[in-house]
């Protein structure tokens, strides 16, 4: 009895010291990235724009070239789209249920998706040997937004009338009722997207400081796998309708929200470099 005792006491310290050996890493980053959609869009470009992050990180070797992390970053994503010449219409009722079609154009459509999200990579990484290493590591990230999402929508040289097919006329005004020349035109809408999940890719160098402290720099692809605006409702017709408010009688709407759009997905993919700066405990 004695000696299993002593066997697995010793069975244990053996497999502490052995954990003990391996190094555990706490880290710090930023990273500025590219972003685009994923996907092409009918009657939409999609300009790339700039993104950023900070976050901490922790690194659990398993060896001394491989090891698993997991890391919180806070990330500010805009995605831009444009449509130029943009010009549609539709037909509707006015306030005396006249029948008439609504008539719109613009010489360009840009729309600015923008979301917050705290990443949360998981990764494996294997590195080489050396006081200068070459690393690389994969694995998968759950972005969980905070925030509001929302989407700002402009209009340069916007004109819209109503033609009255009736009377064959085509109003050009007044402005209350939504018909006119609006030139430059703003408005940001809300919109309501899911958590985004990707799969992640980074390689770079990793410089050993001395005194347990190291320092990457790398470049990583971050490419979005789920439809972050799934479960949108999509019943608008065209991006600006006319409203009731005689004040503000032009409401745009977000092409994410757009019936002709239903079967399109909303994801995006990062192209980045990241520093990191990291100590052993």
């Amino acid at each position: 009895m004695n000696l299993n005792r002593k066997n697995i006491c010793g069975l244990m310290l053996v497999v502490l010291g052995s954990t003990a050996g391996f190094a555990q890493e706490i880290n710090v980053s930023t990273l500025g990235y590219f972003t685009n959609s994923a996907k092409s869009l009918a009657h939409y470009d999609s300009n790339t724009s700039m993104g950023y992050g900070v976050g901490v990180g922790y690194r659990y070797y398993l060896g001394p070239k491989w090891s698993i992390g997991a890391e919180v970053n806070y990330q500010h994503t805009n995605l831009d789209f444009i449509q130029r010449n943009a010009k549609g219409s539709l037909s509707t009722t006015d306030m005396d249920n006249d029948m008439y079609e609504f008539r719109y154009k613009t010489q360009n459509l840009k729309e600015q998706v923008s979301y917050n999200t705290l990443q949360i990579p998981i990764t494996i990484q294997y590195e080489t040997q050396g006081t200068v290493r070459w690393y690389v590591q994969t694995g998968v990230g759950i972005g969980i937004l905070t925030g509001n999402q929302k989407s700002t929508i402009k209009m340069n040289d916007l004109r819209t009338s109503g033609y009255y097919p009736e009377w064959n006329a085509e109003l050009n005004g007044p402005s209350f009722m939504g018909f006119g020349s609006f030139g430059h035109q703003k408005q940001e809408v809300d919109l309501k997207l899911e958590n985004r999940i990707s799969w992640l890719f980074e390689t770079g160098i990793k410089q050993d400081l001395g005194n347990k402290q190291s320092f990457y720099i790398g470049a990583f692809v971050d490419l979005g796998l789920n439809d972050m605006g799934k479960n949108i409702d999509k019943n608008n017709h065209i991006p600006v309708a006319i409203t009731s408010d005689l004040d503000n009688p032009l409401a745009f709407s977000s092409l994410w929200t757009q019936t002709e759009n239903k079967n399109n997905k909303l994801q995006n993919y990062n192209v980045g470099i990241k520093l990191r700066y990291s100590f052993n405990l």
